[in-house]
């Protein structure tokens, strides 16, 4: 069977409200001059530079309306923009042969027109060009077409059927929306590419079968209602779904067992984070605001973000990046959490927040340790599980956040060796004093907490702890996710770059609220990660980061693996 990838492009997965706002004419009386134009029967009509003709009005008025082939001697060749706009007078419009191309907005808002009959010598149809012809009801799209533009037909309510040319390769975004009688579509079996919305809100539509060779299927292509509309798509072993994470595709993908790929992804880390927010929620009341450079204090908060089901957003030290505020802004949350003290976010950082209407709460300690044990405390006063961490490296605190974020334990900094830091101890003192933790986990290996570390640390908490380790950051990572299987029943898997922690972080609260594993990335799969991703047999995959942190190659290389 012939291979294919079905992707959606993560620019074009939005909403449809963002498609409301179109593109203004571009059309004026400007480009006439007073030797080039002409009138001729009901139209005015201009020279071009090929000593051709083109339409640029319509003056007539009204009816059954034929464009001529020639005027004042010239072949005419090209309708354009605006030449019908607005026009109410006119019921049909008949385009001759010689035309070969007709100008976006040609015919915008020619509120009256029933028909038009379009010729075999156009190569596509320019963006907006039918939009708003409420009464069309007949249009014949000419075999030579092979792209239709963005809003070619938008709000075409009459028109209930259309036949696309098999030579057709693209229809744009929106093309085709709020088309409300259109009862059914036959996609050519050539079609490549559906842009977001392209059908959207078409309720008299009621089923599609998707072509084969089809390699893009924007979001919301067909709409909401993906249920009440049959799907027929043709799968084999190298068909994927791209998209945006938390999408109709995304769950149509997994519910019809297809591989689906969201890539989330800014243009720095902290656009990044707001990415990942914005695919967690539409609204909040809370956000949880950490140093995007530096890990310490931001790591330990992951469980707290996910019991509070608020998004972990970042900052510089000293000033609050454009894309975090615009993110709580969006958000409505009037309450933000910062973590860490005054060095890792700024009192300057403060101001701006309560200068958008925000209030400020700072859980923060005399060091990273005793900031992760005063975010535990609040987390849970009387947990039963507690995770101990390397708390001079991130790696595999980015292992464990997602895990211990569902099970709502603490995380809880230790160093290699030596003794236990006092904000620690005292604070496993206490739990060990309640009675109420039952198990214990080191993730890592002795290079990261020696035995001797991992003894103290359980008998001051009062248990045994049980050491998760692999022989590097990502069998480690790996092996974390093995052994708490049992929380990952979704065939969902988050992958982040191993390297680097902004991405992780921000993605581990999603990861968490999904019940998804974290998968930390290289360059390529360790085998330890193939054997995992094999026996894991995910077909959905939450990409976090640009192509620079996680290639396309590895993102191919770890959907390949999970079969």
């Amino acid at each position: 069977m012939k291979k294919k990838l079905l992707a959606v492009a993560m620019a074009a997965c939005m909403t449809f409200a963002s498609a409301a706002v179109l593109p203004k004419p571009a059309f004026s009386d400007t480009y006439m001059t007073a030797s080039a134009t002409f009138e001729e029967g009901d139209f005015k009509f201009e020279i071009s530079s090929d000593s051709e003709a083109m339409v640029v009005r319509y003056i007539g008025s009204g009816g059954d309306v034929v464009i001529p082939k020639t005027a004042g001697g010239k072949t005419v060749t090209r309708i354009y923009s605006g030449t019908f706009y607005k026009n109410e007078s006119v019921t049909s419009v008949t385009v001759p042969d010689t035309i070969n191309r007709i100008d976006s907005f040609a015919f915008d808002s020619c509120y009256n027109v029933k028909k038009i009959k379009l010729p075999d010598s156009l190569p596509q149809i320019e963006y907006n060009t039918f939009s708003n012809c409420y009464s069309l009801e007949s249009i014949n799209i000419p075999k030579s077409v092979t792209k239709i533009g963005d809003w070619a037909f938008l709000y075409c309510y009459a028109l209930d059927s259309v036949a696309l040319p098999t030579g057709l390769k693209s229809i744009g975004y929106s093309s085709f929306a709020f088309c409300t009688s259109l009862k059914s579509i036959t996609l050519p079996s050539g079609l490549e590419e559906i842009g977001s919305s392209a059908f959207y809100s078409c309720p008299a539509m009621k089923s599609v079968t998707i072509p084969e060779g089809l390699r893009a299927l924007g979001d919301q292509a067909f709409g909401y209602k993906w249920d009440s509309i049959k799907k027929e798509i043709v799968k084999d072993e190298d068909f994927r779904i791209y998209g945006g994470a938390a999408t109709i595709a995304e769950e149509y993908a997994e519910g019809e067992g297809f591989e689906f790929i969201a890539r989330v992804a800014g243009k720095n880390r902290f656009a990044t984070a707001a990415e990942v927010s914005k695919s967690m929620r539409t609204k909040t009341n809370v956000v949880v605001l950490a140093n995007g450079m530096d890990y310490a204090d931001a790591l330990a908060g992951v469980p707290i973000a996910r019991s509070m089901i608020a998004p972990i957003l970042l900052t510089r030290s000293d000033t609050l990046p454009g894309e975090t505020l615009a993110e709580i802004k969006r958000l409505g949350a009037k309450n933000v959490l910062l973590l860490g003290g005054e060095g890792a976010i700024s009192e300057n950082v403060v101001k701006t927040l309560k200068d958008n209407g925000c209030n400020t709460q700072r859980i923060a300690g005399a060091n990273r340790f005793e900031t992760a044990v005063k975010i535990a405390q609040q987390l849970n006063s009387s947990p039963e599980e507690v995770f101990f961490v390397y708390g001079l490296d991130f790696a595999d605190a980015l292992s464990s956040g997602t895990v211990a974020a569902i099970k709502g334990a603490p995380i809880v900094y230790l160093r290699t060796d030596g003794t236990i830091d006092k904000a620690t101890a005292d604070y496993l003192a206490s739990l060990k004093k309640q009675g109420c933790v039952s198990k214990a986990y080191v993730i890592g290996g002795e290079g990261v907490i020696s035995n001797a570390m991992m003894a103290k640390a359980g008998s001051a908490l009062g248990v045994t702890p049980k050491r998760i380790s692999g022989a590097n950051r990502y069998e480690t990572c790996t092996a974390v996710n093995t052994f708490f299987a049992d929380l990952f029943q979704r065939k969902t898997v988050c992958a982040a770059k191993g390297l680097d922690f902004p991405d992780a972080l921000a993605g581990g609260v999603l990861a968490a609220w999904t019940d998804t594993p974290i998968l930390l990335a290289d360059n390529a799969l360790r085998t330890s990660q193939k054997q995992y991703l094999k026996s894991k047999n995910a077909n959905v995959f939450h990409v976090l980061g640009g192509t620079g942190a996680v290639p396309d190659k590895l993102v191919n290389e770890i959907a390949a693996a999970s079969k």
